[in-house]
Parts: C-alpha cells; sequence; structure tokens
C-alpha cells in the first residue's frame, strides 16, 4: 500500500500577499497556488514522482528537504539547523523562490496535541529562516498533525521520521 504525499507548487512567482497563520488541512494531499486568487488551496494529488512512499513500516523521504525533531519537541537541533542555513542562504539569495513548510507528528499523542506540536516545529522553522534573512513573504506554513501517518508505520524508525518539517520549493 503506497502513502501518496506529493507537494508541487505552481505559479508562486510574484506572490508577494502576507504571510498566512498556519494552517490545519488534514484532507490535503497536495498545496498549490492558484494564479487567479494567489492563495494556496488544498488538493488532491497523485504523481509518479511522489517524495513520501509507505514501504512495509518504514518511509522514504527526501531528508535534505526535512528537518527532522525530537520527541515533542519544536527545538531544532544543531544538525539540523545547519541543514535549514543552506535553505535560508538558498531562499535569501533567490528572492522570487518560495517555499512551503509542512509540519508533521508521530502518532503517540492525542489528535489536538499533535498538530499544536506540529504548528510548533512550523513556527520555530519559519522563525529561524526569517532570522537568517529570509522575507516573510518567501514563506507559507502548514501543519497537519499526524493526519498523515500510515497506518502502517509503528515502529519507532518509523515514527521517528514523522517528526518533521518539510520544506517544499518552487522551482
Amino acid at each position: 500500500m503506497a502513502l501518496v504525499l506529493g507537494c508541487e507548487v505552481l505559479a508562486m512567482s510574484g506572490c508577494a500577499s502576507p504571510m498566512p497563520e498556519v494552517r490545519s488541512d488534514p484532507a490535503s494531499a497536495a498545496l498549490e497556488l492558484r494564479p487567479d486568487s494567489a492563495q494556496l488551496v488544498a488538493e488532491p494529488r497523485h504523481s509518479e514522482r511522489d517524495v513520501t512512499r509507505v514501504e512495509p513500516d518504514a518511509l522514504v523521504l527526501d531528508e535534505e528537504n526535512s528537518i527532522f525533531f525530537a520527541l515533542s519537541s519544536s527545538r531544532v537541533a544543531a544538525s539540523e539547523g545547519l541543514k535549514l542555513r543552506r535553505h535560508a542562504d538558498d531562499l535569501v539569495e533567490n528572492e522570487a523562490r518560495r517555499v512551503i513548510l509542512i509540519g508533521h507528528a508521530d502518532n503517540l499523542g492525542s489528535h489536538g496535541f499533535n498538530l499544536a506540536v506540529s504548528e510548533k516545529r512550523v513556527n520555530e522553522v519559519s522563525r529561524q529562516l526569517r532570522s537568517y534573512g529570509v522575507a516573510a513573504s518567501q514563506i507559507r506554513r502548514y501543519a497537519v498533525g499526524s493526519e498523515k501517518m500510515p497506518k502502517n508505520c509503528r515502529s519507532e524508525i518509523c515514527r521517528k521520521k514523522m517528526r518533521r518539517v518539510d520544506l517544499i520549493f518552487s522551482k
């Protein structure tokens, strides 16, 4: 069984609207920027290029574009901070480029707790990007909690991969 979490960002250049609040949309499978409304909207999308797939009790992720966290934490570890700094430098250098931050959590807490911790993670990654000089207009934030966690993700290795913020960049 494959979990498809494909995130493609379309037509993001030229979007200078203020940064929206963190949104929680567990039903969404992908995010898209509609050029006519300059708003991010959630739409289901399936693609062979999807980054996340479920394999027997394991996730395959693009780890370079994910910031991982300790259990119940929103603190960015030093090693993850170095990765985040590289992304920030790229965003500062390319002002037209945008990033969507998507916060995740494992399934060890309640729905409300997992959503709150994923929002804190997204806010912390956003705060650090801003501290490195990334403009607020380049950042969009979403929290999905544990809603996107595959049902067969039962091992600690799999749960650890769910404690993350994905960075999805415009092209």
